[in-house]
């Protein structure tokens, strides 16, 4: 056993993730990445060498270190396809430690995932109201099937509800240039 963990130390740095935990490319589920994760750890994980020379131990510490860097990317789905697609395709076998956030290799904790795109904002986000809310989604689409004057007529309960809103008064403004009421912008306040 401490020789497989010092010709495996040896060989390490010319395995792909993949290679390192006896997976084949293909295999890109999370279930068979974890299967095989804790395989590798039962056999080489650093507890299992307590007794072993100070060699053996630092291989085996490299060795699992290596493990669960290979562990971490190819259970998320995310860094799994990028290091397919940007690295190992580009005969790269590990992902730079600057693709999990953190400078250091040593402090890899997780990897860091893609954060959700923001949602872009609305002049209905701007209602300070549920019920404005509820009206602005209503005259928004209204206007999307062209009722500019249905949609005219709600702006009036909509002022009710948002007095003073700044983004009521520009679509207000907006819609009336569009239904012709409005002939000189600088009267789109009134």
């Amino acid at each position: 056993m401490a020789l497989d963990v010092l010709s495996l130390q040896a060989r390490v740095a010319k395995l792909s993730y993949f290679q390192l935990l006896g997976l084949s490319h293909d295999w890109h589920r999370a279930p068979a990445v974890k299967q095989a994760f804790h395989a590798f750890a039962a056999l080489y994980h650093p507890d299992q060498y307590s007794g072993a020379t100070e060699a053996e131990r630092e291989a085996a510490r490299e060795v699992f270190k290596r493990a669960v860097e290979a562990y971490e990317v190819l259970r998320e789905p995310e860094l799994q396809k990028r290091y397919v697609e940007r690295y190992l395709k580009k005969g790269k076998l590990r992902l730079p430690p600057t693709a999990f956030g953190k400078d250091d290799p040593s402090e890899r904790k997780r990897p860091k995932t893609l954060p959700p795109e923001p949602k872009p904002r609305t002049w209905i986000d701007e209602m300070t109201t549920d019920d404005g809310r509820e009206v602005a989604a209503r005259i928004e689409r209204m206007l999307a099937a062209n009722n500019l004057q249905p949609a005219y007529q709600q702006f009036s309960i909509l002022e009710q509800l948002e007095p003073g809103n700044p983004s009521v008064r520009r679509k207000l403004a907006a819609l009336k240039k569009r239904l012709g009421l409005l002939s000189d912008p600088r009267l789109a306040f009134c």
